[in-house]
């Protein structure tokens, strides 16, 4: 196909087109069964605007677990409050790391 993604029939024969001098380099990679997909910058991706973006949710992130944390710290907190909202605290702080990591 034109795009180059492999799609339809005869898939895995057609060529894969290479980055050129000149040619913004991909933002991402995808593995596909028999090699990958990139994702190239067009005029229409403003890479500072995702940047801004990825960067302000990070911030945030980091307040959240950090508050989550603050709360698992203070003794007070974890002997009253249930055991379920404790655990659900922790699983909270985990989903949360995991997501800052995969930023």
């Amino acid at each position: 196909d034109e795009a180059g993604t492999g799609g339809g029939e005869g898939a895995g024969s057609a060529p894969v087109p290479h980055l050129v001098e000149g040619e913004a380099a991909a933002l991402a990679s995808v593995p596909v069964p028999g090699g990958s997909v990139e994702i190239l910058a067009g005029e229409g991706v403003d890479l500072g605007a995702h940047l801004a973006r990825q960067e302000k949710r990070r911030e945030e992130l980091v307040a959240e677990i950090a508050r989550a944390a603050g709360k698992l710290a203070n003794p007070g907190f974890v002997a009253k409050a249930p055991p379920a909202v404790v655990a659900a605290q922790r699983e909270r702080i985990a989903g949360l790391e995991a997501e800052l990591t995969a930023l």
